[in-house]
Parts: structure tokens; C-alpha cells; sequence
């Protein structure tokens, strides 16, 4: 807590919880003081004495205690995380508990820089009804786009100001949905593929896309585009999919770990980068046990079922001499 010393100053400065845990740290103009010296503290009023008057200041006393154990297991406890602040990348948002929230990491009053190690009580999305979860989430230009299983859809989240009730001001996100059906099913696997996010629903793979059109945004564009590899996709188990985009070479995997069966779209021909989804080309890989990838220095590699480090590349003729 911070507070201001009133003129003629003051040595008592209540703490705004009492039964407190600990006082941990007590600043006076930016200067440690030591307790017993410099004050004394009552951990079940929360109430905080100065051995001598602290003079006049705005801002000029700073408390930091405990009580409690706090969120953190609940913080700790999200699986997954996209950055967006508007039009920038300087938030962290995490997700992927099985609930609806969503969580936003803040800008720490002391340094005034963004940290992801800072995440205020109430920075919190609630995104859709609270009985379905989030399942994906992903920058799309200025905007985060988040999804929900099939059957509860897709939402836009996008950045403002708030103004409290003492006239400062404060980040504000607001959310309203863009889709009533179309959704993921696949926890954390969206993609943003050639600046087209691309979730996995009911057997599918959809594009999205928001087109900016004289002025007006048009958020309803989801098109399926992997009809052609629909029978062996109707084959995978789902919650055993991982994706992945390699925009090197301009592909997008989609793969089962459950089978080691690799669906790959090829987006963009790779003689005409400006020829965005004109190939529209699938194809099928077996066998390939991984259970993570990894872009390094424009090369893939990927993490095997035995704990093997491998590398994807047209330069091998084998399978790991297979």
C-alpha cells in the first residue's frame, strides 16, 4: 500500500486488512527502515507506528505485507498463455484451467514496465457462460480472439481505457461474442497460420479471418479447409492432437499422437509467397512418433514418445535409418 503523509505529518498508517501475516518491507521516501529503530508494528489491528513523525509527501510511505497464501496456485495452475494488449504484446494472459477465465498479467506501480510476474486480483476475463471453458486464445491483429468447445463459439476481446470512480484510468478489455457455434475442441492448439488463426472443430480444421472493409469489420468468415483430408482426420483422437506452423516453409501440422498420423496443409506455393492459400495443398504423413515441435534457425525438430530429440528435414532419406 501506498500512502500520503498529511501536512504536519502523521506516525500511525493502517494497514487496510487487519490480522495480518507479516509486514515485509516499510519505505520512507524511498528509503528501508528498520523496524523496532524506525517503527513498530501490531499484526492484528494492521497497524503500522513510526518512531518519529514522517513529514508531509504524496505517495512517500509504502507498506508491503502478507496475509494469506494468495492466488498463486490458481495462477500456476493455468496450462496455457497468449500476449495481447490492443496492438501491442506487453500483457500476458493465461488460460486453460477448465474454466472460463481468463487471467491478464498488470504494469507494477514501482517500475511502471510490463511484467509477467505481476497479476492483479481483478484482471480477469470472463469469457462466455461460466460452464464451458476456454479452450483457445490468439492475437488477431489488433484484437484477441478466444474460443470455445463446438456448440459455444467464438468471442472478440479488444483494448480501451477504464475510467474508476477517482478519476484515474485503467486498462479495460471488453468482450462480445462473434460466433454462436464454431469454436476448438483442442486445448491451446490454435494457431495463428499466415496471420489467419486456424482452430480444430468438430472433425475440421476452420480459417478465420476479420476483414476490414470501408470502415466496418466483418468477424464471421470461419471456412473449413480440410475437407480433403476429412476421412483421416475423422480418425484422430482429439484430446491427443498437437499443431504446429512452420512458416519457413509455409506448412501446418496437424498431428496425432495417438496414431503418430501427420496432417500437413501446405498454404502458400513456395515459388509465389503472394499467393496466399492458392495451392490449397494437403498431405498425409504415418509414423512420425512426436509429441512436440520446435522451430530452430528455420529447421523442425521434434521431441519422440522415448525422450529422442529429432530433426524433420528433405535432406534425410530414412527414418532415423529406418
Amino acid at each position: 500500500q501506498w500512502y500520503s503523509s498529511p501536512s504536519g505529518g502523521a506516525t500511525a498508517f493502517y494497514l487496510l486488512e487487519q490480522a495480518v501475516d507479516s509486514v515485509d518491507s516499510v519505505y520512507v521516501d524511498d528509503v528501508l527502515q528498520t523496524i523496532t529503530t524506525d517503527y513498530t508494528v501490531n499484526l492484528t489491528t494492521g497497524l503500522v507506528t513510526f518512531t518519529s513523525t514522517v513529514s508531509e509527501g504524496t505517495n512517500n510511505v509504502k507498506i508491503q505485507y502478507t496475509k494469506g497464501t494468495g492466488d498463486r496456485s490458481k495462477i500456476l495452475g493455468q496450462k496455457f498463455c497468449e500476449l495481447f494488449n490492443g496492438a501491442t504484446d506487453t500483457r500476458v494472459c493465461l488460460y486453460g484451467d477448465g474454466t472460463n477465465r481468463a487471467y491478464y498479467s498488470g504494469i507494477p506501480y514501482t517500475t511502471g514496465l510490463p511484467s509477467a510476474e505481476y497479476f492483479p486480483d481483478l484482471n480477469v476475463l470472463d469469457i462466455g457462460d461460466e460452464n464451458t471453458p476456454i479452450t483457445g486464445m490468439v492475437r488477431h491483429f489488433n484484437k484477441l480472439m478466444s474460443f470455445k468447445p463446438d456448440g459455444n463459439g467464438a468471442y472478440l476481446t479488444y483494448y480501451n481505457t477504464l475510467t474508476l470512480s477517482d478519476g484515474t484510468t485503467t486498462a479495460g478489455f471488453y468482450t462480445y461474442p462473434i460466433d454462436r457455434d464454431t469454436g476448438n475442441d483442442v486445448y491451446g492448439q490454435v494457431k495463428l497460420v499466415n496471420n489467419y488463426p486456424i482452430t480444430l472443430t468438430n472433425g475440421a480444421a476452420y480459417r478465420w479471418s476479420l476483414v476490414y472493409s470501408s470502415g466496418t469489420v466483418d468477424e464471421r468468415s470461419a471456412k473449413p479447409i480440410s475437407n480433403r483430408v476429412s476421412e483421416t482426420m475423422a480418425g484422430f483422437t482429439w484430446d491427443s492432437v498437437i499443431t504446429f506452423d512452420d512458416p519457413f516453409s509455409r506448412e501446418y501440422w496437424i498431428h496425432d499422437t495417438a496414431s503418430d498420423t501427420t496432417c500437413i496443409y501446405s498454404y502458400v506455393n513456395e515459388t509465389d509467397y503472394s499467393a496466399s492459400y492458392k495451392n490449397n495443398l494437403w498431405f498425409i504423413y504415418t509414423g512420425i512418433d512426436a509429441t512436440c515441435f520446435v522451430l530452430f534457425n528455420g529447421e523442425v525438430y521434434f521431441g519422440t514418445s522415448d525422450g529422442s530429440l529429432m530433426k524433420f528435414s528433405r535432406d534425410y532419406r530414412s527414418d532415423n535409418g529406418s
